[in-house]
């Protein structure tokens, strides 16, 4: 191959950053996983699926300096089941009232899904 065309391997370093970073990504993953799994009648097959519908939704985020919070609103999932499952997490999530990094508002987590159908 010519000097142009040839693959560039990454360099040590940069290749332990990126298996860390994925390390991490799978491990929190997996916590949210495990947070949801009780709300899913077949858990094993569909709560990592449920995960990764959650992070690649849109979200909304909105925040209110006099209130001093920012609130995270996550779209409708797929399924209703889905939808619970989502509600759920976000009451574990609002549990720790934690402050989003680098300021002092107070991160609330909510669903725009119309729960009232569920099951």
């Amino acid at each position: 191959m010519s000097q142009q065309e040839r693959y560039n391997k990454l360099k040590t370093e940069s290749k332990l950053l990126m298996n860390v970073i994925k390390i991490i990504c799978y491990r929190a993953e997996s916590s949210v996983a495990q947070w949801i799994a009780p709300y899913l009648a077949t858990a094993e097959n569909e709560k990592r699926m449920v995960v990764k519908q959650i992070i690649q939704s849109c979200a909304d985020l909105t925040p209110d300096y006099e209130n001093k919070t920012l609130t995270v609103t996550l779209h409708s999932l797929s399924a209703a089941r889905f939808n619970h499952a989502s509600a759920e997490l976000t009451k574990i999530l609002n549990q720790p009232e934690t402050i989003f990094p680098g300021t002092d508002l107070k991160m609330i987590f909510e669903i725009t899904a119309n729960l009232d159908y569920v099951r």
